[in-house]
C-alpha cells in the first residue's frame, strides 16, 4: 500500500493550518489518488507524525510533495 504527503509550512499553533488544509484538500482533490497533509511548523499534525501514522497503518511505501512557495533551508534541510 502506497501513501501521499503533501507538506506545506504551516504554522505552529492556531487556526491557520486548518484554512490550509482545506484550501489543499481542495485544491487536491482527486477520486483515484489520497493525499494526505502534514506540515514542517504543527505541533500536531507535523511531517514525522504523518509517516508513522501511514506507517502503523500498513503503508509500505511513502511519496512526499513538498508545497511551499519558496525551496528555503526548510526544503533543503526539512524535507
Amino acid at each position: 500500500m502506497n501513501g501521499n504527503i503533501i507538506v506545506a509550512h504551516g504554522m505552529r499553533r492556531g487556526r491557520q493550518n486548518q484554512a490550509l488544509e482545506a484550501f489543499i484538500s481542495e485544491l487536491v482533490k482527486d477520486d483515484i489518488h489520497h493525499y494526505h497533509i502534514a506540515f514542517l511548523e504543527s505541533e500536531h499534525q507535523d511531517l514525522e507524525t504523518v509517516m508513522t501514522t501511514l506507517i502503523q497503518s500498513g503503508v509500505k511505501q511513502l511519496k512526499v510533495v513538498p508545497l511551499l512557495l519558496f525551496s528555503a533551508m526548510h526544503y533543503l534541510k526539512d524535507i
